[in-house]
């Protein structure tokens, strides 16, 4: 079976930047909507391209205030 050619990223980022301007602009979403609404669907969707450690764990998403990744001292 013969390998599809990709698209190049940068042709793909114009084709999704008048639907992040709709939502951000249009909808008036703020940047945590729109990233948890493509986080969703990847998770629903595409939940394969999750990334994986080498200890089985993933990495966390995490979109907030900074003070809350302060680590605590022991």
């Amino acid at each position: 079976m013969a390998k599809k050619k990709l698209r190049k990223m940068g042709d793909i980022m114009l084709d999704m930047e008048p639907l992040l301007l709709e939502m951000a602009h249009d909808h008036e979403l703020q940047w945590y909507e729109v990233l948890n609404l493509i986080r969703g669907y990847l998770e629903v969707h595409c939940p394969e391209g999750q990334e994986e450690y080498l200890d089985g764990s993933n990495p966390v998403f995490y979109y907030g205030p900074k003070e809350r990744l302060k680590r605590k001292k022991k």
